[in-house]
């Protein structure tokens, strides 16, 4: 595409931060980035679960950060500790709460005795639930924090496809 063309017409660009979303074409535009030279900074869950080993290698080959800290825990910090600070421990286990609508909406159910629809209906109109809320209430997007933790944490080369989700379905 145009856009992967103007990173080698405009060398004083040193970062690239990706803001599409979804699989393709980000993909391609990191791997061309990083190939160009940039450095990379993107918050894409989706396409480091499911590239994630594809695209630290090819930031590794090139000598290039490629940076994803805030896909996962959103403002707090796990991923740097994890590859940086630990790194001389062993990490047996990583804990916490992966997903913050679902915790709400589980919350409000247990505590408090709300049904489930009246819980996502606040989530959402709190704004901690997407429009689209599927991926948080069928588990897809924990499953897919859930990769990127264990592959920085235990180096795993786990994908999130394959996680069953809530209802029984496979992705």
């Amino acid at each position: 595409g145009g856009g992967v063309k103007i990173l080698h017409l405009l060398p004083s660009i040193d970062i690239v931060i990706e803001l599409i979303g979804g699989i393709e074409p980000a993909r391609t535009y990191i791997l061309a980035a990083l190939k160009a030279g940039k450095n990379v900074v993107t918050a894409n869950k989706d396409l480091i679960a499911v590239h994630g080993k594809e695209i630290l290698e090819t930031a590794r080959a090139a000598q290039k950060d490629f940076l994803f800290e805030a896909a996962v825990a959103g403002g707090i910090p796990i991923i740097s500790p994890l590859k940086n600070s630990l790194e001389a421990n062993h990490v047996t286990e990583v804990m916490g709460i992966v997903n913050g609508t679902t915790n709400f909406i589980l919350t409000k159910m247990s505590q408090e005795g709300m049904e489930f629809s009246d819980a996502l209906a606040l989530a959402t109109e709190l704004g901690y639930a997407e429009a689209d809320p599927t991926a948080d209430i069928e588990g897809i997007d924990a499953g897919r924090k859930v990769a990127i933790l264990a592959s920085v944490a235990f180096n795993s080369r786990d994908q999130a496809s394959g996680c069953c989700t809530l209802s029984g379905g496979r992705r």
